[in-house]
């Protein structure tokens, strides 16, 4: 059987952006959400991992330094609405039809975000 430590390793080398559900579902199944939060507060408190968005986390490799340490901003966007799809602009960069680039990501989605 596989040790806290090991599920939560194999979860962040195959997430590099994530959400917080997907982390308690993944590393913490059945236990109480409280369980999945202190992981997540631990890992945030050693550089391992930031909070970028509400309910967004991102897993800062080893070899940078976490203050400095910036996620790709489509995979933080992508994860910010479970419904949300990369629009515009942003959707041309992807495709490499853009020919500037911004530093806006631009996202649609069907709802308000819950607050």
């Amino acid at each position: 059987m596989i040790g806290q430590k090991g599920k939560v390793e194999r979860f962040l080398s195959a997430h590099p952006v994530f959400t917080r559900t997907e982390f308690r579902e993944t590393v913490s199944p059945g236990q109480p959400l409280s369980s999945s939060d202190s992981l997540l507060r631990y890992h945030a408190a050693s550089g391992r991992i930031r909070h970028v968005a509400p309910g967004v986390y991102a897993f800062v490799p080893p070899h940078l330094d976490p203050a400095n340490f910036h996620p790709d901003r489509i995979l933080v966007a992508s994860r910010i609405r479970a419904d949300g799809v990369v629009a515009y602009h942003t959707a041309l960069e992807l495709h490499g039809l853009a020919y500037s680039e911004t530093s806006q990501t631009q996202l649609l989605s069907g709802g308000r975000r819950a607050r």
